[in-house]
């Protein structure tokens, strides 16, 4: 977990699953919309990991995204 923080997600996102979890993480952000997803992600052990990500974009009080949060 702390090899996480302060990361780029995509970071540990499998190269093959890399451009549908940008598309996700972009429909999140100008959709304002929750998503959920399974992909595989490669710690730094180097062990490949499904794992079933969700998405959220953080909303200002105006509305504003100001930014992505995800588990």
């Amino acid at each position: 977990m702390d090899q996480s923080l302060g990361q780029d997600a995509l970071e540990f996102v499998d190269a093959e699953d890399r451009p549908r979890a940008q598309e996700l993480f972009q429909r999140v952000l100008t959709q304002k919309t929750d998503a959920r997803h399974e992909l595989r992600c490669r710690p730094r052990e180097g062990q490949l990991l499904w794992v079933e990500l969700f998405a959220r974009p953080l909303l200002g009080e105006d509305g504003s995204v100001l930014g992505l949060c995800g588990t």
